[in-house]
């Protein structure tokens, strides 16, 4: 799994458990908040929230996360290897 994340970010290298970590916990902050704004949308009283609406929109939610966390995270420290081959952190 490492040599693959190593492949997909180049030189870089990402620990699998720390990206996974960062990404699903950003996951699910963005789930949290695009639940509370759908049910802040959709109703004035609890009774009359659409909880189907509510659901499909964090989970959609927590999928774009997901998906742009593949682009890179700011949370994860990364290693560069440099021309002498020591590890440099960014």
């Amino acid at each position: 799994m490492k040599k693959a994340i190593k492949e997909w970010f180049g030189t870089r290298i990402i620990s699998a458990g720390a990206w996974f970590a960062a990404a699903g916990k950003r996951a699910v902050k963005t789930m949290a908040q695009a639940a509370i704004s759908a049910i802040g949308t959709s109703a004035l009283l609890l009774k009359d929230v659409n909880w189907a609406v509510v659901a499909s929109t964090g989970t959609l939610a927590a999928i774009l996360s997901l998906l742009m966390s593949l682009a890179g995270l700011p949370e994860c420290k990364t290693e560069t290897k440099t021309e002498e081959g020591k590890n440099d952190e960014v």
